[in-house]
């Protein structure tokens, strides 16, 4: 079964769209039925060329993430049955689904629609590929269907379920290099040949008989239950074999879109939905920024103990010292230290990031530029005194040294005045108070990085994925995922 987890070729900017189109078959071991002969369409070619074109690495969505669903047009009803089905991909899959038939009028002017879903009934049935759904525009739809109420009640829910399978990023089943199945080729480029598909032999080479390869996707044993494998007739087999009309979820297609989008483990616990960073203290101190526009970066928020308070101010870095104080750098460069109720002290000097250890010891990532990113300074209490190096990202262990990545994803630890090489690659890094080191790496993993703990012994291996993390007094780290959904970890 192709399941799209990783393209192991270069990534692309084309933009595919699966295009399936209605079509009647009869056969000596099938009663009549109606399936789908999906295509992948170029959109950025010209006319209606059609290709076969992997699925690219950048259409998975990312896990915890709410996908907003908008309905141009539809009945009550037809609206109504894709709620329904679709359902069915969430409870395999940790999205969400969030339906809107117009779209809200909501504080923030940044909203967008991520798949849109049109019911034009002289269309076909077809839908974008995975995450490139945002690409289209907010008026066009990213996915169309062309049942109406009269039609079944079991082609309603397959059309839905396939569907909403190439919207989450999976391509057709029969497309596996597992496949094997026996093409009669002069029998194959009759029937798609004839109408209603029409299509010539390159293209039914391209889209029906063409398999992928290893090197280009990552695949399982073929699913013969597949709701991504649309029917054909045995007429078109050497040895009889004939593709069913699947109508449900196979037990394949469950385990593999699960493991595309996994649920959190039991010890990772959701905290919040909207951030962008964060940043942790002692004694349970957690702030964060989220990922909603304003005055100086994005909206602040304390972590209470059960929800997160809106705190006045912007910022685009944060970090949290041993008393509960955040400290923050906003997006014109401005530093400034904050107590816990919010009220903001400015703070000579700019800077892109900032880190501040358990013992109050801070130091930002300036913005004067050098090899391997901007200046390094520590605070001292009126302003700021230079130290060598240059970095990006910056956190402060318990005993007041600071760990950097430069713009090359390198990891150094100011170990008795002299930065030291502890590996990499990384892309952020977080301390705590008990002297415990996460980063995040350059290595992708469902639209995330992977994490790693420092030892002694070099980086070990860690659970989860993040794009932004910082780390508790326990030793617990706290991760920022590309949806905005924070985790912390409950060691």
């Amino acid at each position: 079964m192709i399941k799209n987890y990783v393209l192991l070729g270069a990534a692309g900017t084309l933009m595919f769209m699966a295009s399936c189109k209605k079509d009647l078959e009869k056969t000596s071991s099938q009663k009549q039925e109606d399936h789908f002969n999906c295509t992948f369409l170029d959109t950025t070619s010209e006319g209606t060329f059609k290709t076969d074109a992997a699925i690219r690495k950048n259409v998975l969505w990312t896990p915890g993430q709410t996908i907003r669903i908008k309905f141009i047009g539809g009945t009550t009803f037809q609206q109504n049955k894709v709620k329904e089905y679709a359902a069915q991909w969430t409870k395999e899959a940790n999205l969400k689904f969030e339906f809107f038939s117009t779209v809200p009028t909501l504080p923030n002017p940044f909203f967008r629609s991520d798949i849109k879903i049109t019911f034009d009934p002289n269309d076909g049935d077809w839908s974008v590929l995975g995450t490139q759904c945002k690409d289209i525009a907010q008026t066009k739809g990213s996915m169309n269907f062309s049942w109406t109420a009269t039609t079944s009640e079991t082609r309603i829910r397959r059309v839905v379920l396939h569907e909403f399978g190439h919207a989450l990023g999976l391509i057709h089943e029969h497309m596996s290099p597992s496949a094997n199945i026996s093409w009669d080729k002069p029998k194959a480029y009759a029937y798609f040949g004839a109408s209603p598909s029409n299509w010539d032999k390159a293209k039914v080479d391209r889209v029906v008989l063409n398999k992928e390869t290893a090197s280009t996707t990552n695949y399982t044993a073929y699913d013969n239950s597949s709701i991504m494998l649309y029917s054909f007739p045995d007429s078109l087999t050497t040895n009889g074999y004939s593709a069913p009309y699947n109508t449900e979820l196979s037990y394949n297609d469950k385990k593999y879109i699960g493991r595309n989008y996994p649920f959190p483990t039991d010890t990772w616990q959701q905290l919040f939905t909207n951030a962008s960073d964060v940043g942790v203290g002692t004694k349970g101190t957690v702030w964060a920024l989220s990922k909603t526009p304003t005055n100086g970066g994005y909206t602040i928020y304390k972590y209470n103990g059960s929800s997160f308070k809106l705190i006045p101010g912007g910022a685009i870095a944060i970090d949290v010292d041993g008393e509960g104080n955040p400290w923050v750098v906003n997006s014109y460069g401005n530093i400034f230290r904050g107590t816990p109720q919010g009220v903001w002290t400015r703070i000579q000097g700019s800077a892109k990031d900032i880190g501040v250890g358990a013992n109050g010891i801070v130091y930002i990532i300036g913005t004067d530029p050098k090899y391997g990113g901007y200046n390094i300074a520590r605070y001292n209490g009126t302003g700021w005194t230079t130290i060598s190096g240059a970095a990006t990202r910056i956190s402060v262990d318990n005993q007041g040294n600071p760990w950097v990545v430069n713009s090359y994803g390198n990891v150094f630890r100011l170990t008795n005045g002299t930065f030291i090489n502890v590996g990499g690659p990384a892309t952020d890094i977080g301390c705590g108070a008990d002297g415990s080191t996460f980063i995040t790496t350059k290595t992708s993993v469902n639209g995330n990085y992977t994490i790693k703990k420092f030892t002694e012994n070099g980086w070990i291996d860690f659970n989860g994925g993040a794009i932004k993390l910082d780390v508790s007094d326990a030793g617990g780290p706290y991760a920022v995922t590309t949806s905005g959904s924070l985790y912390r970890y409950n060691n």
